[in-house]
């Protein structure tokens, strides 16, 4: 964006979705997206749109940038009633941070979550999710020029025993195919 212009943008805001709010995506020094609340910034408002498919007006959100990036629209998951805690999954040795990427996805929220990889405990885990939630664990490797997928749902229910996954040889195919269903 050339200096002193803006960009500006509305996105929709849906009166079942009240809760939701506006996040700008930034990049951390591993190349992790890092989703920053911008609800209350001052560029931030309301504003309403004329929905043409379905001939009626929405609430939006309506900001400037003078730059691009990501954006998105979410929620937090909610912590209460519920409390958080670390969850870790295993993987069979020579599944690692250099080959395998491990993600938990929680369907009833719409969210997904990057697990990190803890070296020391030999375990991709991740802090802060709420117990009680029902997830669906998934495992992406590459590994001697082979695809492999590991796969489980399970409902977090606390500290306790990380849930194994074992990682599964699949094709490029199959492995396009569980993406476009995701």
């Amino acid at each position: 964006v050339a200096p002193g212009v803006k960009l500006r943008f509305d996105i929709p805001r849906l009166a079942a979705d009240a809760d939701a709010g506006l996040f700008r995506g930034i990049s951390d020094q591993e190349g992790r997206i890092l989703w920053i609340d911008i609800n209350d910034q001052s560029g931030v408002s309301e504003n309403e749109v004329f929905d043409v498919p379905n001939q009626q007006w929405v609430t939006s959100w309506q900001w400037e940038v003078s730059a691009t990036g990501w954006f998105a629209c979410g929620k937090y998951i909610p912590t209460t009633p519920v409390t958080e805690t670390t969850f870790c999954i295993s993987l069979p040795e020579g599944f690692d941070e250099t080959n395998t990427a491990a993600f938990a996805i929680f369907q009833q929220q719409n969210s997904i979550i990057e697990f990190e990889w803890r070296a020391s405990a030999g375990q991709f885990c991740t802090d802060f999710i709420p117990i009680g939630n029902t997830v669906t664990l998934l495992s992406i490797s590459a590994k001697d020029q082979n695809h492999y997928l590991g796969y489980a749902e399970t409902t977090l229910e606390g500290i306790g025993t990380p849930i194994p996954l074992q990682p599964i040889g699949t094709t490029p195919a199959i492995f396009a195919e569980l993406l476009d269903e995701l």
